[in-house]
């Protein structure tokens, strides 16, 4: 579940459209659905990597298509 009013202060703190930021907590919430972690500092960039990779195929570029 995504709360739309966390989301909503997460974008605004993070000085993203509230778009992006729901798209992010979507993967991030997948990811760790299918076990991924970020507690420790590798776990943490190996998630950072794919939710940025994740993003930029199936978000990012279907953003810029009109």
């Amino acid at each position: 579940m995504i709360c739309p009013s966390v989301a909503a202060r997460n974008a605004v703190e993070h000085e993203v459209s509230l778009d992006d930021e729901i798209a992010l907590l979507v993967v991030h919430g997948l990811l760790h659905l299918l076990g991924l972690d970020h507690e420790k500092e590798a776990e943490a960039e190996r998630m950072e990597a794919l939710e940025q990779q994740l993003l930029t195929r199936f978000y990012r570029t279907q953003a810029a298509t009109p």
